[in-house]
């Protein structure tokens, strides 16, 4: 079983009973622990050649809870073994994981991923190696359940933690598939019918679909179905792509793009193999000033991140990348458990091949207290067969500025010198085990110091060389706040 689709106010469970479950009446039960009311859901039964599958949608939830949840058949009973949490309309703080590439069972990373605590997990494409050309949609269904969730670290990592997914080629209709192609009905079948996903942009074509968590929205590209030889997308997925940034930028939300292929490179299989279009998004976010942007991409066997250094460069409104007002971060999120493969491009925190048996993840949190200010911090993870404890591979945090909906409940002293910003920050009982440190929006740290005896704490900077607005992050025993510093 798995869940994924979730919102603020509902979510989707999906299950493969087998012939003899389904001759009993199944049900979903979801209990709520803060109040102790249990929901319980019908499933709806579809047979798809010798494939069952039992889907339910849960309603009427509320915003930003935790839920557990079990399978129930009639003279059968089971413990809660599944959890999820809704999401907020309102600013709040999450974590969440993307990765990609699972081309056997048993990565890993499963369990040190759910040491995290993500609050869902995002798959960028090959869920499997099945390379299913078959026009009959059992035959992409099946892979769902025999190449992924019949796993047993799968299954229980599923359990746990919603998912949402986009495909790739192998997980499409074969390697470097694109339209038009003969089973692409059938696969899209296929995946409406077995993953608990998010509606599509559009009917009848494409699984590219957005949703919204706090303050970001998650645009989830669909670079398989609508491709051609000449074009990664089709026009209607573009312009969706480019009202989707608007949208964000309107609304003061951080946008997040999600590719199935890697952004940097100039391989015929990834965005190098259509530089135009790439220019096109790149040029469309400086021309808006879509200032809150980042990317996020599969398909290559390794983890990599750079800070906006090299985006920026894909653009030709200017000659020199630094002249650009958007230099978004670029993260590449390896294979859960594939062989390495490097498809290009220059990352200023480095890349990391997959090794043999390893498993990559990229972890996020969003740091969100409904102040004037929003961060992401970024995490590139590895583990190894035998191996508990992951290897951190790169880890940043990037700074936005954003409308504040409440008063800010902390103030700063700002003082300024001649050539020096002083912060300083008023230290109470509660705040004398916090570290503070002063950033740009790159995340660059500009001073930092630990809440000691001093009071008040004085961070400091030389201002003449920064331009871009300054973050001031509070960590307090793994609770983390950001305030943007504005002078008066």
């Amino acid at each position: 079983m798995w869940v994924g689709g979730v919102n603020s106010h509902s979510a989707k469970l999906t299950a493969f009973p087998s012939a003899p479950q389904t001759k009993n009446q199944g049900n979903w039960e979801i209990l709520d622990p803060a109040s102790g009311i249990i929901r319980r859901l019908p499933v709806e039964t579809r047979k798809i050649g010798n494939t069952f599958v039992w889907t339910s949608k849960a309603t009427d939830l509320d915003e930003n809870r935790a839920y557990i949840y079990r399978l129930i058949a009639t003279g059968q009973d089971s413990s809660y073994s599944g959890s999820f949490k809704t999401f907020s309309n309102r600013p709040t703080g999450f974590k969440f994981i993307a990765s990609s590439c699972s081309f056997t069972l048993g990565s890993p990373s499963y369990l040190p991923m759910m040491d995290f605590y993500p609050q869902f997990f995002l798959h960028l494409g090959d869920l499997h190696y099945g390379d299913i050309s078959s026009t009959q949609i059992e035959d992409h269904l099946r892979p769902y359940l025999t190449r992924f969730l019949n796993g047993k670290k799968e299954q229980a990592f599923c359990q746990r933690v919603p998912i949402d997914y986009i495909w790739d080629d192998h997980d499409y209709c074969g390697n470097n598939s694109a339209r038009p192609s003969p089973c692409g009905n059938a696969a899209r079948a296929a995946y409406l019918a077995g993953f608990p996903g998010y509606t599509p942009y559009r009917q009848a074509a494409g699984m590219a679909h957005s949703f919204q968590n706090g303050r970001v929205r998650f645009i989830v590209l669909d670079l398989r179905s609508e491709r051609t030889d000449s074009t990664i997308m089709s026009s209607e997925q573009m312009n969706w792509l480019k009202q989707e940034l608007r949208t964000a930028h309107l609304n003061h939300q951080l946008a997040l793009i999600f590719s199935s292929v890697s952004w940097y490179g100039n391989e015929t299989d990834n965005w190098g193999g259509f530089p135009e279009e790439r220019k096109m998004i790149v040029e469309y976010i400086e021309e808006n000033s879509i200032d809150k942007v980042a990317i996020i991409c599969g398909d290559a066997h390794m983890s990599a991140l750079d800070d906006g250094s090299n985006a920026a460069a894909l653009s030709s409104i200017q000659t020199s990348p630094n002249t650009l007002k958007t230099r978004f971060p670029v993260v590449q999120a390896g294979a859960l458990l594939s062989f390495g493969s490097n498809k290009g491009g220059t990352y200023s925190h480095g890349a990391f091949v997959n090794p043999l048996g390893a498993g990559q993840w990229v972890e996020f949190q969003i740091i969100d207290n409904d102040a004037a200010a929003i961060s992401l911090r970024i995490t590139g993870q590895q583990t190894m067969p035998g191996y508990l404890q992951p290897t951190i591979l790169f880890h940043e945090s990037f700074f936005w500025s954003l409308p504040s909906s409440k008063n800010q409940g902390d103030s700063f002293d700002i003082d300024r010198t001649e050539n020096t910003l002083n912060v300083k920050i008023p230290i109470t009982s509660e705040k004398s085990g916090s570290l503070y440190r002063l950033r740009t929006a790159k995340g660059n740290i500009l001073d930092a110091a630990a809440a000691g005896e001093s009071n008040p704490l004085i961070l400091c900077t030389q201002t003449p060389k920064i331009s871009s607005p300054l973050f001031l992050e509070e960590d307090r025993l793994g609770s983390f706040r950001v305030f943007l510093i504005s002078e008066k």
